[in-house]
């Protein structure tokens, strides 16, 4: 019978010590699903998760208006990402003013 690689993908995390770097994926991925229902439509142009590392996810932003616009939502933002992933699974979203699209993941 199939079975969704997903199903998997959790367990062999744990098992093969990267599950670190898969809850980092997620958060990050889930920012970029989230960043268009809070934010204003070119969120995404404007605004990508920079990475996610001690509970904290940081978000790369091209100018001090996005930086305003995430700054102002980051309440509804963190309160979705923990309702997704668990209470305290991001303890904060720090804002990065970033100068160039090298640095999107």
């Amino acid at each position: 019978m199939f079975s969704p690689f997903q199903k998997h993908l959790v367990k062999a995390a744990g098992k093969y010590n990267f599950a670190r770097t898969l809850r980092a994926i997620q958060v990050c991925q889930e920012y970029r699903s989230l960043a268009p229902k809070f934010l204003p439509p070119d969120a995404l142009e404007n605004t990508f998760p920079k990475s996610y590392e001690n509970r904290t996810l940081t978000v790369g932003v091209y100018n001090s208006a996005w930086s305003q616009q995430v700054q102002m939502q980051k309440h509804h933002l963190l309160e979705a990402l923990n309702q997704k992933f668990g209470t305290n699974a991001v303890a904060k979203i720090h804002i990065a003013l970033s100068e160039n699209a090298s640095e999107k993941i």
